[in-house]
């Protein structure tokens, strides 16, 4: 009964992915080609089980084709073998929990979307035309999904967990480096053409962060946190070789990175401070506001 259910989640989750995956994608461009078809093994042929699950809303069909001619077959398939596999590590303890239900196989592949699938014996997508009971379950979900109005406007209300651990952008050991690599960390992404009111911190935030921001402001060599239109500043996590911070950057000195001072910031980041510490420090002075500048 566990390996019918986990088989079920597992194809769920699958649809689950290439809705938001749709979504996702059509707002966005394609920055990185990818020629070599790594797994046709585990997912076959992509395109037809994008277009089986969005088949039955006309404008999400069109917005998968646009999608596929613009990422291409294999980017996808990595797409979806990184954002489907999220729930298989969490199933993995299962099978060690009853004896005999999911014996080991044999001659288990080194990658661990290959083993895992094989440990629990789900049967990779390339399989489901041999397997009715699933398609005829995909089918119903799929198509409850396309009827509803909120795939007919393109709204999917599906939003994908990020499959990688949460990290802080690394920051170079010596400060000069991080303006010998400005071309590369440059972005231009979140500028506000239309209102120049509103900072590029701000807007990155709203655009693609979330409630919360910390940035690194290397003009005035000081930490930025950010949070419901209020902010507060923070000490550099870079020092001088007499440990002293250089503030905007007025001697002149090399700066090197201070590991205990970087992994303060990282353990308020990590508990959720950010919000706590930005309403202490304006507990403490008179704000005149204007965060949103920055």
């Amino acid at each position: 009964m566990l390996k019918h259910v986990l088989v079920l989640t597992y194809y769920a989750h699958l649809a689950r992915t290439v809705v938001g995956l749709v979504y996702i994608l059509n707002k966005s461009r394609n920055t990185l080609a990818v020629e070599t078809r790594r797994y046709d093994d585990i997912f076959g042929d992509t395109r037809i089980f994008f277009m089986s699950v969005v088949r039955h809303s006309p404008i999400f069909e069109q917005a998968a084709d646009a999608v596929f001619q613009s990422f291409g077959e294999p980017r996808i398939s990595q797409l979806l073998c990184t954002l489907a596999s999220e729930p298989t590590p969490c199933a993995h303890p299962l099978p060690r929990g009853p004896p005999n239900v999911f014996p080991a196989p044999p001659e288990l592949d080194a990658d661990m979307y290959r083993r895992l699938l094989k440990i629990l014996e789900i049967p990779p997508l390339a399989e489901l035309p041999n397997h009715d009971t699933i398609q005829n379950a995909l089918s119903g979900w799929c198509a409850h999904y396309g009827h509803s109005q909120a795939a007919s406007q393109l709204n999917c209300g599906v939003m994908l967990e990020y499959p990688l651990v949460y990290r802080l952008a690394q920051l170079p050991l010596v400060l000069d480096h991080l303006y010998l690599d400005q071309d590369k960390t440059m972005s231009h992404c979140c500028v506000d053409l239309e209102n120049q009111a509103r900072g590029e911190c701000n807007m990155h935030t709203r655009e693609c962060a979330g409630p919360i921001g910390l940035y690194f402001l290397v003009k005035r060599c000081s930490l930025l946190y950010l949070y419901a239109n209020n902010g507060a500043f923070g000490q550099s996590p870079y020092l001088d070789v007499h440990g002293e911070v250089d503030v905007s950057m007025r001697r002149g000195r090399r700066q090197y990175l201070h590991h205990a001072r970087w992994e303060e910031v990282h353990k308020i980041w990590l508990n959720h401070g950010i919000p706590t510490l930005i309403a202490r420090r304006l507990e403490g002075t008179v704000d005149n506001g204007g965060w949103e500048t920055l």
